[in-house]
C-alpha cells in the first residue's frame, strides 16, 4: 500500500521507520502491562530456609522470609514489591533468622503470621500467631495451615492451584487428599509426593540434584525464577 501511494523514497524510508517504530513501541508497551498484571510466584534460593514471593505490580505476599535480607531484597526490588501485604512464616525457619525482621525496616509489612508457640528471637510488632491463616491476595486465596509440629500452604485461583511444602518429614495425613497443578518445596519433598502428579515443581535450593526433569525447576547460586499464573497461559519460567 505504501509503495503503491508512496512514490518518493526518502518519504518511504520514512514512513517505513515510522511505522516499524509505532509498532515496536505497541509490542513493548502490552507486554509491559500484561507483565504488570499478572500474579506470579517467584522462589529465591535462601540455603535452609523457605521464600516464595507471590507478587502483583507493587505488592506481594511472602510464603516464607528467610535466609540472606540482601538477596531477598534485591529480589523484591527487581519484581518491583514496595509493600508486602502478608508474610507468612513457616516452621522451618531459624529462630534466629532476621530476614522479617529486617525486610520489615525497608517495606511496609500489613500482617505477619507465625505459627502458634513459636520462639522466633527477631519478629516485627505486627505479627500475629496462628495455626490457619486465609488470605485473599487480587483474586488468589492463599491458606496456611500448621498442626502438630508441621506447616503447609495452598493457593489457589480460578484456572490453577499450588501446593507449598516446606520439609521433607511432611506427613501425609497433614495434607490429605490436596491437590494441586503446581509444588513449590523448600527442599527435597517427601518421599509419598509424586512429582509427576505436578505440571511443574519449584525446588528453592541449589543443592537439590535429586531430579532430572523438564519440569523441576531448582534455584541455585542466588538465582531465582517465576511461574506466571493466568488464565489460558499455564506457566512462565523466567530463570535469571
Amino acid at each position: 500500500f505504501a509503495v503503491f501511494f508512496i512514490r518518493d523514497r526518502k518519504r518511504l524510508a520514512l514512513f517505513g521507520t515510522v511505522l516499524i517504530s509505532a509498532s515496536l513501541a505497541v509490542t513493548c508497551l502490552a507486554s509491559v502491562l500484561a507483565d504488570f498484571g499478572r500474579v506470579s510466584v517467584t522462589a529465591v534460593n535462601v540455603s535452609d530456609g523457605a521464600c516464595f514471593i507471590v507478587s502483583k505490580g507493587t505488592s506481594a505476599v511472602m510464603v516464607g522470609c528467610s535466609g540472606d535480607e540482601y538477596v531477598v531484597g534485591n529480589v523484591l526490588d527487581e519484581l518491583g514489591v514496595s509493600r508486602l501485604e502478608a508474610v507468612i512464616v513457616p516452621v522451618c525457619t531459624d529462630e534466629k533468622d532476621n530476614c522479617v525482621n529486617a525486610l520489615s525496616k525497608r517495606y511496609a509489612i500489613d500482617n505477619c503470621v507465625a505459627y502458634k508457640g513459636c520462639s522466633f528471637e527477631n519478629l516485627p510488632e505486627c505479627t500475629v500467631e496462628t495455626d490457619k491463616f486465609s488470605y485473599n491476595f487480587h483474586g488468589i486465596q492463599i491458606n496456611y495451615y500448621y498442626d502438630s509440629g508441621y506447616d503447609y500452604c495452598t493457593l489457589t485461583t480460578d484456572t490453577k492451584s499450588a501446593l507449598f511444602v516446606f520439609g521433607a518429614d511432611t506427613p501425609q495425613s497433614l495434607i490429605k487428599d490436596t491437590t494441586a497443578d503446581y509444588l513449590f518445596t523448600r527442599a527435597q519433598p517427601p518421599v509419598w509426593i509424586n512429582m509427576a502428579d505436578y505440571d511443574a515443581v519449584a525446588v528453592s535450593s541449589g543443592s537439590n540434584t535429586f531430579v532430572n526433569s523438564d519440569t523441576v525447576y531448582s534455584t541455585f547460586d542466588n538465582s531465582h525464577f517465576t511461574l506466571s499464573f493466568g488464565k489460558g497461559r499455564g506457566y512462565k519460567i523466567n530463570s535469571i
